[in-house]
This record gives structure tokens, C-alpha cells and sequence, in this order.
């Protein structure tokens, strides 16, 4: 059975763009080159055996390089999704429906009942009908809904209550929450200009020693920005933090943010593409060199507008009313 699993999980590989397939008899495995290499290393091309598929039930998948992990059919349909590959798809019915599912049936007896239920559905999902996997089962953290939220806020998200975030805002941006015990992080998922998932950004809630911002998939965030795929506006507000982006938005203002205080010439080209663009970057040292940056690398690309945020806060300390007042009177550079 082995044999065959190990020539079906490597033909799948294959056509996800894998390279260095091999399987390892000695700990009854599939290495290749990682299927997220384009969207999740940061050099989109890596070719270093990373990725590992372990052919015991459930074909549990785990990335060392980028940490992506978790069950093959489903990091399959994350593949296919973001590349929008329709051979992946034609390929991925074809295997796994004349696959023995009582093989991924019998590892339900070592899940909590939870998981159980999530896994269930996401085996259904795939194999009848090779729809997408909601996003907290395929992409393994909880997005915030109805009845999700109110116990998140005992603890963690009173930062989303301070910061404005409703049920609304949290939906429209698919706002999750990773509950890590020792590191609880809302999560952001960031998508490309055409709505494709392309990276998780993870953002501390607790005082800790760790990175304020964590990158889930190690994917480049320079090449994208955030908040593109929600506006077809000829103008745009333009943020550090995802945060700023998700409050001035939730003003019916057009934001984007460039995920940190750099410009990139990727965010550049893109920026380009709108008529109009107003800077609203932070107000500390490294977001007025940021912003000196963004102004020479914009100025005689796009109409450029300033808007001018106070020594020491970020656009989304603002009410609506003063961030209307800063647009219409922004000063055009």
C-alpha cells in the first residue's frame, strides 16, 4: 500500500511544481522541494528537498524551511487555489477519488472530537465536490464570526475592541486569531491584487521578547500590498501597518499598507497603477524615512499628496472626522 501511496503523493508533488522527489523507506516518507516555494520563501524559487509527506495515515505535510504543515489533500487545495492551477485540481479528483479513503477514515479515531468534525468536513469538501477548504481548517487558525468573538475577548482581542474592530471589519478582512499559549497573535491574511491567499502576517497581543509582527509562510511581503484586492478606487491611502490599512478602510477610505516603514520597487510598480496617492505614513523616525523614500520614489509617477501625521501616531489613532480633515488638507508634493 506503501508503494502506491508513495507513487501517488509523488505524482501529486510533481504536478504541484515539486522538485528533488524522493522517498525515504528508512522513515516511510516523501521528500521534495516545498509546492509554496513561489508565494512562502522568500526567494520564491528553493529548490532544497524541505518538504516532507509522511505516508502513514493521515499524509500529514510539514515544510522546514517555511513551516508550512498539515494534510496533504488540503495544502493541495491551497496549491491550486493560488495558482488557480486547474490540472492540480483535474489531477487531485482524479487520485484521491479512486484512493482507499478508509485510509484517511481510520486516523479519525485519534482526533478530539473538534477536529474530528473539521477534518471530516474538509474530506468531504475535497473529495466529492474539490471545493476550497474554509479557511480556519485549510489554513489552521479561527477566523473571528458570530460566535467565535465574544469569548475571544476576554482575554485577547480587547486589543481589537480598542483598536475599533467589529464583527463587520473582522469578516471583510478575514481577521483570525492564533491561540498559541505562549503567543496569541491576531492574524491577518494577506491577499495578492486578484483575492489569491498569499501569506499570513501574525501580530503579538502579549509583551514578549518575540517579534512584535510574525510572518507565518516566510512570504514576501514586499511584492504585495495590503488591502489591494478590496479597492478599485483611482486613489489610495497608503499605511505601515495593517492596522492603519483596516481602520482607515472601515472610514470608507481606500488604504493599503505597505507592511512596514520600506517601500519596496514591487509596492512602487503597484502604487503606480493608481492616479492619485496620499501618504500616511507613521509619525516616528522610521516612518518619516520611510516616507522620504516613498516621496522620492513617487513624486513624478503619480500625483502625490502628504498627509500629516503627528510626531509619535499612526493613522489609525485617528477618528474619522480627523482623517478626513488630514485628506483635505494634505499637502500635494
Amino acid at each position: 500500500m506503501n508503494d502506491d501511496l508513495s507513487g501517488v503523493v509523488s505524482g501529486l508533488l510533481s504536478i504541484a511544481g515539486c522538485h528533488s522527489i524522493n522517498k525515504s523507506d528508512a522513515s516511510n516518507q516523501v521528500n521534495s522541494s516545498c509546492p509554496f516555494a513561489f508565494s512562502r520563501h522568500s526567494d520564491g524559487r528553493d529548490g532544497s528537498p524541505s518538504f516532507t509527506v509522511n505516508l502513514e495515515p493521515p499524509l500529514q505535510a510539514y515544510c522546514f524551511a517555511c513551516h508550512s504543515k498539515g494534510w496533504l489533500p488540503l495544502m493541495l487545495m491551497d496549491i491550486a487555489s493560488l495558482r488557480r492551477d486547474g490540472e492540480l485540481f483535474v489531477a487531485a479528483d482524479s487520485v484521491f477519488k479512486s484512493m482507499d479513503l478508509s485510509i484517511i477514515d481510520r486516523t479519525m479515531d485519534i482526533l478530539d472530537e473538534k477536529e474530528k468534525a473539521e477534518k471530516l468536513r474538509a474530506q468531504q469538501d475535497f473529495v466529492s465536490n474539490l471545493k476550497p477548504a474554509p479557511i480556519k481548517v485549510s489554513l489552521g487558525y479561527e477566523v473571528f464570526d458570530e460566535s467565535q468573538i465574544a469569548p475571544f475577548m476576554g482575554s485577547v482581542p480587547s486589543y481589537a475592541i480598542n483598536r475599533g474592530i467589529t464583527i463587520d471589519i473582522a469578516k471583510r478582512w478575514e481577521i483570525g486569531y492564533d491561540k498559541h499559549k505562549e503567543h496569541p497573535r491576531m492574524v491577518f491574511p494577506v491577499r495578492d491584487r486578484h483575492k489569491n491567499l498569499v501569506g499570513l502576517v501574525g501580530r503579538r497581543l502579549r509583551q514578549s521578547t518575540k517579534s512584535k509582527y510574525y510572518n507565518y509562510w516566510n512570504f514576501s511581503k514586499g511584492k504585495f500590498l495590503y488591502g489591494m484586492h478590496l479597492h478599485e478606487s483611482d486613489w489610495v491611502v497608503v499605511t505601515e501597518g495593517q492596522m492603519d490599512a483596516i481602520i482607515l478602510d472601515s472610514y470608507g477610505i481606500p488604504t493599503v499598507a505597505i507592511m512596514g516603514s520600506k517601500m519596496s520597487n514591487d509596492q512602487e510598480e503597484l502604487l503606480c497603477e493608481y492616479k492619485k496617492v496620499f501618504l500616511a505614513l507613521d509619525g516616528d523616525e522610521e516612518g518619516v524615512r520611510g516616507t522620504l523614500d516613498a516621496i522620492d520614489r513617487l513624486k513624478d509617477r503619480v500625483i502625490l499628496h502628504l498627509l500629516n501625521i503627528a510626531r509619535g501616531k499612526d493613522p489609525a489613532d485617528y477618528g474619522k472626522e480627523a482623517i478626513e480633515s488630514l485628506l483635505s488638507s494634505a499637502d500635494m508634493l
